[in-house]
Order: C-alpha cells, then sequence, then structure tokens
C-alpha cells in the first residue's frame, strides 16, 4: 500500500507555513517538520478546533484532515516579574522550549538540546547563572 500525505498549514504569530507529512507518522513527526520549515522550535501544536495535540499520537487516528489549519503553541511570559512574568534578562535564551517548569517564584525551561535556563525571584531558584555550565536535562 503507498504511502499516504497529507498537507497542512501551521501558523505562528511571525507567519504561517505549509507542511506535507505522511499520516504513518506521529504528531510529533509533524511538529519536527514544521519547525524545521519555521526555522524556530514551539512547544504544541492545536487543532483546529483547539485541542492540544498530543505528540505520541498517530496522524492517522488525530482526525486531522488534509487542508486543516493548525496553531504551533510558541512560548510567551507575563505578569509580574518577581513571580516569573519578566523573562527579559534570559530572553535571547529561550529558544526551542520544549518544557517549562515552575516553583512559586521561579521558572526553568528545558531547551531541545538539554540545557536549562532560569528566571524570575532569584532567592527562589531563578537565578542559576553561576551554575548554568553544569545544568543539563538528560
Amino acid at each position: 500500500m503507498a504511502d499516504a500525505f497529507i498537507k497542512l498549514e501551521v501558523s505562528l504569530p511571525s507567519g504561517r507555513e505549509t507542511v506535507v507529512v505522511s499520516q504513518c507518522g506521529t504528531i510529533a513527526d509533524l511538529k519536527l517538520v514544521a519547525q524545521r520549515s519555521f526555522g524556530q522550535g514551539f512547544l504544541r501544536l492545536a487543532a483546529p478546533d483547539g485541542r492540544l495535540l498530543d505528540p505520541a499520537k498517530s496522524l492517522r487516528l488525530s482526525g486531522l484532515q488534509d487542508g486543516d489549519s493548525l496553531i504551533a503553541i510558541a512560548f510567551v511570559t507575563w505578569g509580574h516579574g518577581r513571580f516569573g512574568g519578566d523573562s527579559s534578562r534570559v530572553q535571547d535564551q529561550l529558544h526551542n522550549v520544549q518544557e517549562i517548569c515552575r516553583t512559586g517564584e521561579a521558572f526553568a525551561a528545558i531547551l531541545a538540546d538539554g540545557t536549562v535556563v532560569t528566571w524570575a525571584n532569584s532567592s527562589r531558584g531563578g537565578d542559576s547563572s553561576r551554575v548554568q555550565d553544569q545544568f543539563r536535562y538528560i
């Protein structure tokens, strides 16, 4: 049986890309193709109905149809700086964010290469600059 392909539109605030992927793949495969097309990472993909797509789910079982428009969920912070809203000190490091973790007053971003970036209340774990070269998520 020939491999079937699906053509989808993926949107970020910076623009829109058309991607073509095999229906034999997963949502994670689709995400990777879209990230390569945009030349930047993002956290998740949302279906046209707004539901977040499970990266482990197959494209065949996802309910996506040829021509659907998806939203790529990028990373944005806001709010009072003490509680994590101000990430401007580390903004240039927040590329290819894979996961966000938080405590009451500090945040950590795990990047695609395994590095960890922290920000917010420095007395609560938000400043790891002195040990940054020792941080690695495995």
